[in-house]
């Protein structure tokens, strides 16, 4: 380490030992460093020298690190602390081991559709979370997404490209040319909003989904022919030139993401056009036992839902409320710029917090390097390590010290219930007796209690179940006491608990009622073709070598002649072809 970042302690703060440089973007270096405290791999960001000069630039590099601090979301990269060593402000924030998105594209893309929606849903969720707290990330790229050892993708540098603003880049700076996911009114010198961040993550997403670059200067964004249209109309939307088009934030693009995605699954016959599709066989051999009908689902409407029509008035009308609202969300948020913690990476084990004077003598501490104590006046205390306790664990030092404390909740997949997902202010920070110490606890898991939509029409079931955030399936069962298109029965059963996101399925009575199949045998397949597809059957031919009938000639059937079949079954006709063929 011997470059202009690097020249300083390698032990910051008496804590954080620095490692192997592992990073370098416009604004920071990222190294690779031990917590000697919390005995952990972080990851350290150090402003770069030449920013670090600045004043305006340290200040800002502060500010936004305090308030992406404050965020706390499962796919999002929780900071922390916040420190400055010779002049230098740094960040530490959890140690993503899984690389990059960036890497990851280079070398998996195109991904398969599932894959690629189910990621950048994750994503936007959590830049969706940033957006709803006034803040926006600027310079969102795949190399700003890192992933977990379990492949979940978390979002970091929120804010931080506004630090460089006005100041000498770096020559050798990774972000020193514009970035292909740069929106075009930031191309133009515009400041970011939400609907650039919107922007970025819509050509992410066709990275994902081409495995092919954002065009920078070329408008036409390709597709391959055979792409779902109401996929390419998302894309579309999420990149138009004009702002006012995109999805208005991260979970605004979510939602949208979220209606494909069971639109897509409720469809279990849909060819994923980027996954290898089975070849019928050339020769036909009759089976051993016949095997069961095959039945297909009705597919949807896959027509797209259509560009947002352009009413002026109106949209100048949604544009100043929704400025209104980001300016005073700021505002508010600006006036309050003490870090909080986020979700760490190793969830520390819960214990007493030990920080402030105990009421009993504490166990003696092994080998970890404390750090530093501020000097405190006669009513202040050091707030502990609360993250990661449970919350029961936490109330009696907070009522002990006079402190009170609010309490936010929401679900998480890393803490188990009542466990506290972050805190406010940062552990270690001196507070006065009387001031408000904030606290997000964790619901658990998201889980739904799947509701009974047995005897319901299949658009009131599906509507039911889509608005809990859980994904839908139907499959076809004749019944002659049900009414036509209600649901027959579920699963799971109504009252089973599962997580959001889960799949369930209905059965579901169809509205035609069941054809009977002729007997095709002997007749041209073509012919034999066209009847099935009056009756709303599927085909499928298999040659079968036979010199003693007209080439094209139905040989056998399956199921055979007289069957009761329900509309979209496939049938097999075996056709004649001469041998050798």
């Amino acid at each position: 380490m011997d470059d202009s970042d690097t020249r300083m302690a390698r032990l910051l703060a008496d804590r954080y030992e620095l490692g192997e440089r592992i990073g370098a973007g416009s604004i920071t270096a990222v190294f690779r460093a031990t917590d000697r405290t919390e005995q952990r791999t972080v990851a350290v960001k150090l402003l770069h020298r030449q920013l670090a000069a600045s004043e305006t630039a340290r200040t800002r590099f502060r500010q936004q690190a305090e308030r992406a601090s404050r965020l706390a979301h499962d796919h999002l990269i929780p900071i922390y602390d916040l420190g400055e060593e010779q002049g230098c402000p740094y960040l530490v924030e959890e140690y993503m081991p899984g690389g990059s998105l960036g890497e990851y594209i280079a070398r998996a893309a195109p991904l398969p559709l599932d894959e690629a929606l189910d990621l950048t849903h994750d994503i936007a969720t959590g830049v969706g979370r940033a957006h709803s707290r006034g803040l926006i990330h600027g310079d969102l790229r795949p190399s700003d997404i890192l992933f977990t050892t379990d492949h979940r993708p978390k979002v970091g540098d929120f804010g931080l490209a506004i630090v460089a603003a006005g100041e000498q880049s770096r020559p050798d700076a990774a972000g020193a040319r514009p970035s292909a996911y740069l929106a075009p009114e930031q191309l133009a010198g515009q400041p970011a909003t939400a609907e650039s961040d919107v922007y970025a993550l819509g050509a992410i997403l066709y990275a994902l989904i081409t495995g092919r670059a954002p065009p920078r200067t070329d408008p036409v964004w390709e597709f391959p022919t055979e792409f779902p249209p109401d996929i390419r109309h998302l894309v579309l939307s999420a990149v138009a030139a004009d702002p006012n088009i995109r999805y208005v934030d991260g979970i605004d693009l979510a939602k949208a993401i979220t209606e494909e995605r069971e639109r897509l699954r409720s469809e279990p016959q849909y060819d994923d056009p980027l996954i290898p599709q089975p070849v019928p066989e050339d020769d036909y051999r009759p089976p051993e036992q016949a095997p069961q009908p095959a039945v297909l689902t009705d597919r949807g409407s896959s027509g797209g839902s259509g560009a947002p029509g352009i009413v002026v008035l109106a949209l100048v009308f949604i544009a100043f409320i929704i400025i209104l609202a980001g300016v005073g969300l700021s505002f508010f948020r600006s006036l309050n710029l003490m870090p909080i913690t986020s979700t760490p990476f190793d969830r520390p084990t819960p214990a007493v917090p030990t920080v402030a004077a105990p009421t009993a003598t504490p166990p003696a501490q092994s080998s970890p390097v404390p750090s530093p104590t501020p000097t405190l006046t006669g009513n202040e205390a050091l707030v502990p390590q609360l993250v990661g306790l449970n919350l029961e664990q936490a109330e009696p030092w907070l009522k002990e010290r006079n402190l009170p404390y609010k309490i936010e909740e929401e679900h998480s997949d890393q803490y188990e219930a009542g466990e506290i997902i972050s805190q406010f202010p940062l552990a270690l920070q001196p507070l006065r007796s009387g001031e408000q110490v904030e606290l997000t606890v964790s619901l658990g898991p998201s889980e739904r209690e799947v509701p009974a939509v047995v005897g319901l029409p299949v658009e009131e079931a599906t509507k039911t179940l889509a608005a809990m955030s859980l994904r839908v399936v139907t499959e076809q069962a004749f019944s002659e006491t049900v009414p036509p298109g209600v649901v027959l029965t579920q699963f799971p059963e109504a009252g089973t608990k599962v997580p959001a996101g889960a799949t369930v399925r209905l059965f579901v009575n169809p509205e035609s009622q069941p054809a009977t199949i002729p007997n095709l045998v002997g007749q041209n397949f073509q012919e034999a073709g066209a009847v099935l597809a009056r009756l709303g059957l599927g085909v499928q031919f298999v040659n079968q070598p036979d010199n003693s009938r007209p080439p094209g000639t139905v040989i056998s059937q399956f199921p055979p002649g007289g069957s009761p079949l329900q509309p979209g079954t496939i049938v097999t006709l075996a056709v004649a072809a001469p041998s050798g063929q």
